[in-house]
């Protein structure tokens, strides 16, 4: 049967299409493909396309070979025959795509005669008119996008369904043609949101006097269609196996080139949804810029409040206007577009709680500590049934920041000292440079005495800071906080004088009960200076070693090993130094910064 159909094929094709070595055709040369060509040029495409797919049902009969039969096939390799045909199919393909797209708007009639009344409500009048007669908005169709999307998804899609049935044996040989098919679709997404929005753009009816987004039937249909059409990229990578080539081409030359070919793949889809989401975000931001007048009057009453309104209460308004705007937008649009138009309005809420903290600063705890709060239970209201943010995206930057931010506003200035020394101990221990030189000391806690010990070691790769290049060095060593430790001493190394390294090997010890070991802010704060007779001494560096670290030599028969720190410098941007510098009613909150300024 195989030869009977091989003599078939050259009879129509003839055999200079192909090459005999011994007994065995092969179909490669440049000649070959071009008398191919020339054959299937006389077919119509339908034909052409049926001619293959029975010569690749026949050729999958050569599983019923044995193995060392099936490589000696010419029918093995007919897929080969059809490799300039079928990149001019999908040449064909890319303007025939463009072709429908065009058709598809025109012929939108959901798109085209749809009335467009205002449909959501964002600046809540309804609320403001309870009594009023007014009737409420119409409903939105049960069809979120319009019939333009779905045949242009379609259409694309197509391109997909017509590689599948050419079940095209070789990963490698086929990389030309995938990406032939992610261009087309890639560039088919971009033409019609290119198309979509300049409608948009040019519909007066979407757009109020200021150029702002209008919540029209129309301007949701116009941004639910861009979200489908950006949806026909989601999958592409995984239906059109990307690492499948990129392994096989890695097999076939080298690693160089199968990145490039990653690249090739995958740029044209990135490009293409870049390129969609600034539109839709554009349209998002509107929205957003058309809810912060509400929002940031509700946030003025919720800040501002009665004292002994509880901020459970205080933020009630708030949440009733966010749940009454997002159970219009959840109907009215795509679940992908709700969740950008949920996380704008969270994004407007954060940057409303930074601009009410950073304003008011100088207030005390209670005014935060009612932020916090509230801010809290705004954080379960997105995550919950109404929004449905996911925690991903509500733990976003902007919120990291304005909870920490308001976290340390609304505590109380001991804890806040406290916290400010134990961030100090563990940027130190984190920090990986040591510009400033090491300070190397042996520290312990005896239980049974309740006494700490430190034995000062020595330290090295201190900065000159006389001009004859060397220094004077000393080291201060104090226990912080000072109010956990107001009456024990300061103590003192002795100078060692014109040393980068100098080497100290004194031991010095404080009274410290267990409770106050346990604080993790408490610590033992190294300051070393240069000696200056006739100036104010200059500061080398500082280093910290918390209490609670500390062996208890009472408990345990180890001899503590010598621990090297890496000298810093106070960071005069902390927030929490700020935050304590703002507290102009607190004197313990002054006096600790007063003292980190001193050592500068």
């Amino acid at each position: 049967m195989v030869k009977r159909l091989f003599e078939e094929i050259t009879s129509k094709v003839g055999k200079d299409a192909f090459q005999k070595v011994g007994s065995i055709y092969y179909f490669a040369t440049h000649q070959n493909r071009e008398q191919m060509n020339k054959f299937l040029s006389q077919l119509s495409p339908t034909e052409v396309f049926e001619l293959f797919l029975v010569l690749q049902e026949f050729s999958n009969f050569k599983s019923c070979l044995p193995e060392d039969e099936q490589s000696n096939l010419v029918i093995a390799n007919c897929y080969l025959w059809f490799q300039d045909i079928i990149g001019e199919w999908f040449s064909v393909a890319q303007t025939k795509i463009k072709g429908r797209i065009f058709f598809a708007l025109e012929h939108d009639r959901e798109l085209n005669t749809q009335p467009t009344g205002i449909v959501i409500d964002l600046f809540d009048e309804g609320a403001k008119n309870k009594n009023s007669k007014l009737p409420p908005p119409p409903p939105l169709s049960r069809m979120k996008y319009s019939s333009s999307a779905i045949d242009t998804v379609q259409a694309l899609n197509q391109l997909k369904e017509f590689w599948y049935q050419l079940m095209w044996p070789d990963k490698y040989t086929s990389a030309p043609y995938i990406l032939s098919i992610v261009e087309a679709i890639a560039a088919g997404v971009v033409l019609y949101s290119n198309l979509l929005w300049k409608r948009l753009r040019n519909d007066p009816s979407c757009f109020n006097a200021k150029a702002h987004f209008l919540m029209t039937r129309k301007a949701v249909l116009y941004m639910n269609n861009l979200e489908y059409a950006l949806s026909g990229l989601k999958h592409l990578e995984a239906d059109l196996d990307f690492e499948g080539i990129i392994q096989a081409v890695k097999r076939k030359d080298d690693t160089i080139v199968a990145e490039e070919w990653r690249t090739k793949l995958k740029n044209p889809v990135q490009e293409a949804q870049e390129h969609v989401r600034v539109m839709i975000q554009c349209f998002v931001r509107s929205v957003a810029h058309h809810m912060n007048y509400k929002i940031r009057k509700l946030m003025f009453h919720l800040a501002w409040g009665p004292e002994k309104l509880e901020p459970e209460k205080s933020i009630a308004p708030l949440l009733e206007y966010l749940e009454r705007i997002f159970s219009q937008l959840r109907p009215a649009f795509l679940h992908t577009t709700f969740q950008r138009l949920v996380q704008a309005a969270w994004i407007k809420v954060l940057l409303e709680y930074s601009s009410t903290s950073i304003k008011n600063t100088k207030e005390r705890p209670r005014f935060f500590r009612n932020l916090y709060i509230s801010l809290s239970i705004l954080s379960e209201f997105f995550l919950g049934d109404v929004a449905m943010l996911p925690l991903e995206e509500l733990q976003c930057q902007i919120y990291k920041s304005v909870e920490r931010e308001i976290r340390i506003h609304q505590s109380d200035t001991f804890p806040l000292i406290e916290y400010y020394f134990f961030s100090r101990a563990e940027e130190q221990f984190n920090s990986r440079e040591a510009p400033l030189g090491y300070l190397t000391v042996r520290p312990h806690y005896d239980g049974k005495r309740n006494t700490v010990f430190v034995e000062v070691m020595n330290a090295k790769g201190l900065l000159p800071c006389d001009p004859n290049g060397l220094s004077d060095p000393f080291v201060i060593l104090q226990l912080v906080p000072r109010h956990l430790f107001p009456n024990t001493p300061v103590h003192k190394t002795t100078i060692h004088m014109k040393t980068l390294n100098p080497i100290f090997m004194e031991s010095f010890e404080w009274p410290v009960y267990p409770e106050q070991r346990r604080n993790r802010g408490a610590a033992i704060n190294f300051i070393v200076m240069d000696y200056d007779y006739m100036r104010k001494n200059d500061f080398e560096g500082e280093a910290y070693y918390p209490l609670y670290k500390m062996i208890d030599i009472g408990e345990s028969a180890r001899t503590p090993e010598p621990v090297e720190l890496i000298l810093t410098c106070p960071n005069f941007k902390s927030d929490i130094l700020i935050a304590l510098g703002k507290r102009t009613w607190n004197r313990e909150a002054l006096r600790c910064v007063s003292a980190e300024k001193k050592k500068s």
